[in-house]
């Protein structure tokens, strides 16, 4: 994609691309990369028989991004790091983008892209509140809970979820096992979510490029450029205060969009009930003036004889 290619070609030196499965990244011709994904090749051949085998990239590290093995990276370690359409994926996704920009070195870049539900299959399901995504932080979650994929299936599949209990468990391991989309978020909700989680670590970041998915039709896309700390926030990690701070405002903002929402949906009722009461109105108009053509009509026969 023309997007992609021009993010892409601010990247340099030796990099990481994380579940690029069977879509490695084409990159410049002054990057080298490894690939790491959180299964090898053989088990990817078996889980997804409809890629071809030749396709699936053999990856060089082995990663479960759920079980935090991000940590086997060193600080710094790498020049760009790759993350295409995988954060939908796993469990905790603030601390996973953490773990993105620490192992990054200054100056160096980090590619994000989420697809855009309105262009996926994912449209009909709620977008994840950036609340939620906080919170599984706090708790240290590690891996995705069945919620989540039955969520999946209610928005995606929902005639599995009228079937008997023991069929419905059959669908619901395999999309277990293929990690279908835990999360969902459109660009905005997306790129809100990245820069309340770069706050959140104290990291000092530059959006080099960004593509939307009103303008690909697809995801949102981004680049960015790790910055130096400031000298005031050199702490490594995450005060517990400022995560306390950070839910209590974000579930200050979620009420006031519920009640936003709640307004919203009132007027959306006034205006049909104005509707409903305009048409009745019209009718009752339209018989009134047939009403008259008939009396003319007769006032009319009535002088002809």
């Amino acid at each position: 994609m023309e997007a992609r290619a021009k993010g892409y070609a601010l990247l340099r030196g030796h990099g990481l691309e994380i579940g690029a499965l069977h879509h490695p990244t084409v990159l410049p011709a002054q990057c080298t990369v490894d690939y790491c994904d959180a299964i090898t090749k053989q088990q990817a051949m078996r889980l997804f028989p409809e890629v071809p085998a030749e396709c699936i990239v053999d990856p060089t590290y082995l990663c479960d991004l759920d079980k935090g093995e991000l940590q086997q990276f060193a600080d710094e370690q790498f020049d760009f790091v790759i993350l295409s359409h995988v954060i939908e994926h796993v469990a905790n996704p603030v601390s996973t983008v953490g773990d993105l920009f620490r192992i990054v070195k200054p100056g160096g870049h980090v590619v994000l892209a989420c697809p855009d539900k309105r262009y996926t299959f994912d449209k009909n399901r709620e977008l994840t509140p950036l609340l939620h995504l906080v919170r599984e932080f706090q708790d240290e979650v590690d891996h995705v809970t069945d919620d989540h994929y039955l969520d999946f299936l209610a928005g995606v599949h929902p005639d599995l979820l009228k079937l008997p209990d023991d069929e419905l468990a059959v669908h619901l391991g395999n999309v277990r096992s293929r990690r279908e989309h835990a999360h969902v978020w459109d660009s905005n909700s997306f790129r809100a979510f990245i820069v309340a989680t770069l706050s959140l670590f104290n990291e000092n970041v530059t959006c080099m490029y960004e593509s939307y998915g009103h303008e690909n039709h697809l995801e949102y896309f981004s680049v960015w450029r790790r910055d130096p700390r400031l000298e005031v926030n050199k702490v490594k990690g995450v005060d517990d205060t400022v995560v306390h701070e950070v839910t209590r405002r974000l579930h200050d903002m979620e009420a006031v969009v519920s009640q936003q929402n709640e307004c919203i949906a009132a007027l959306e009722s006034m205006i049909v009930q104005k509707n409903q009461h305009i048409l009745h109105l019209e009718d009752l108009l339209h018989r009134i003036e047939a009403g008259r053509v008939l009396r003319l009509i007769r006032r009319l026969r009535q002088l002809r004889q």
